[in-house]
């Protein structure tokens, strides 16, 4: 019985394994639903049912769209920060970029994982893991180039513009690999729900929950960082000013330049004269 309905056992339907092992082939979205196998005892005329509730999209990949969405708008943001920094050079600007791109990858790596996770080894899941693996070791030396200024190895990659320009490239590419590896998943991630018995309804409402849970947390991350700046410069202003020695001797020299241009001026006039 399929939700209260009598059906019958044929080539899609078939029980195997002395009944033990429903086999549904070629399944399609509208065999989901709750199954029901009566058995009878031919001695005792004892009936017991064994349900079997058959779903379609796990559970598991509805996390697998919210990471793959917060990997998305982050990959955004990043972008949003390196268009930025072309026409406005802040270090702030430089940290928050840097952030989001070390998000960005921290994010779409374990959900890779995850991915393979579900899934299991697959011939293009591995290797794409791998791949955004060699992008962030290959984007640190850029985030280190703009967070460590002491380190000699990074004064010397500063100095060489070939190199600083290779950097930003691999890291603005990552970006944009993430940018498409998401939107791929979510893609994907869709198509199965609607071909499968996965409701569509729910998926969407995955979707709508981390876009608005991966879009307002970035939001208060920069509100929080902007009223902590706020705040440190009036402290800044609030402070007395410091002494400066050589500020106080300074008059002292311009009198003591003054008076000897003055000497030399004299001078000369006397030579003048005799």
């Amino acid at each position: 019985m399929k939700d209260g309905k009598i059906i019958s056992i044929t080539k899609r339907y078939q029980l195997v394994q002395n009944n033990s092992m429903f086999i549904i082939s070629d399944p399609i979205k509208s065999d989901c639903g709750t199954y029901t196998c009566i058995v009878e005892n031919p001695v005792s005329k004892k009936n017991i049912s064994y349900p079997l509730a058959i779903y379609g999209l796990p559970q598991l990949y509805y996390y697998t769209v919210q990471f793959s969405i917060f990997a998305l708008i982050t990959a955004v943001a990043a972008l949003i920060c390196k268009i930025i920094s072309f026409f406005k050079d802040c270090t702030s600007l430089q940290l928050l970029k840097n952030l989001f791109q070390i998000l960005q990858f921290v994010i779409f790596i374990a959900n890779s994982i995850y991915w393979i996770w579900i899934e299991g080894h697959h011939k293009y899941n591995v290797p794409f893991l791998v791949f955004f693996c060699l992008l962030v070791i290959l984007s640190a030396p850029s985030i280190c180039v703009d967070v460590c200024e002491a380190n000699r190895l990074i004064k010397k990659l500063k100095a060489k513009p070939c190199c600083l320009k290779l950097m930003g490239a691999v890291t603005t590419s990552g970006s944009i690999s993430v940018l498409c590896a998401s939107i791929f998943l979510i893609v994907k991630l869709k198509d199965r729900a609607d071909n499968e018995c996965g409701p569509a309804d729910n998926l969407q409402a995955s979707l709508i929950l981390a876009v608005v849970v991966s879009f307002i947390s970035p939001l208060i991350m920069f509100t929080v960082y902007i009223l902590c700046r706020k705040h440190s410069k009036g402290r800044t202003r609030a402070r007395p000013p410091s002494p400066n020695v050589k500020g106080s001797h300074q008059p002292e020299c311009i009198v003591s330049i003054g008076f000897k241009y003055r000497w030399q001026v004299r001078n000369t006039a006397g030579a003048l004269k005799r």
